[in-house]
């Protein structure tokens, strides 16, 4: 019994000190085979904040299909976004990439041949070359579906708030009300608390489990510091 308890707390211990791991399964089927040869996978972004060196992959598309799968540490962050992309070359480096979102050569949201993506379990369907706006998803994560209703939501007044409540302990509540504090920041204030709402009402909507965590102490740090200055 003592050997099985510490063998237990070992693993917890090694846990804890790895951070959590998130499994990915990203599947798909390609119907223009012609200029997408090869699919892309990576966590590269030119947002500094979610942009990681850590992932880049490259699988040929056989039949009009392709398939990744494997493991990611999140060292701390809720989840991982990702970059995914095609192209006729079997050859793009992860330097080469990493050099055109550095200069916003390309920049995710703005061009067509980029994807940003949640790294989860997903199967998709590409029915033209334009990634961007004509990926299908066939299958989508709990993660990525939650970010189709916030998209939803936002589009009416205090859509954010709304969310939070319904989705009190989700990643996805706590990065978008993250991202609402830096945009407090840096745009026009009273509009935001009008249209958008008050940054700690919205905070104290999240769950016990995000309030506490370490992001969650240090984004009420970083509110503190700001708002009652």
């Amino acid at each position: 019994m003592k050997v099985f308890l510490v063998v237990i707390a070992f693993c917890v211990v090694s846990f804890l000190a790895t951070g959590q791991v998130v499994k990915f399964r990203i599947e798909g089927m390609v119907l223009d085979t012609v200029s997408h040869k090869f699919a892309y996978l990576t966590t590269l972004s030119q947002q500094r904040t979610i942009s990681s060196d850590k992932l880049f992959v490259m699988a040929p598309i056989k039949n009009g299909r392709f398939n990744f799968e494997g493991e990611f540490e999140l060292n701390g962050e809720f989840y991982q976004n990702a970059c995914l992309f095609f192209d006729k070359r079997a050859n793009i480096s992860k330097k080469e990439v990493a050099s055109k979102f550095y200069n916003l050569i390309w920049v995710v949201g703005r061009d067509e041949n980029l994807k940003q993506i949640i790294l989860e379990d997903m199967n998709i369907k590409l029915s033209a070359g334009n990634i961007r706006d004509s990926m299908e998803l066939l299958r989508e994560g709990k993660f990525t579906k939650q970010l189709k209703i916030l998209s939803e939501m936002k589009k009416t007044p205090k859509g954010l708030e709304s969310f939070i409540a319904m989705f009190p302990d989700s990643p996805v509540s706590f990065y978008s009300l993250e991202g609402i504090y830096e945009a407090y920041i840096d745009r026009n204030f009273e509009r935001l608390l009008r249209d958008v709402g008050e940054p700690y009402a919205m905070f104290n909507l999240l769950s016990e489990r995000l309030k506490r965590s370490e992001k969650g102490k240090r984004l009420k740090e970083n509110m503190d510091s700001f708002f009652k200055k």
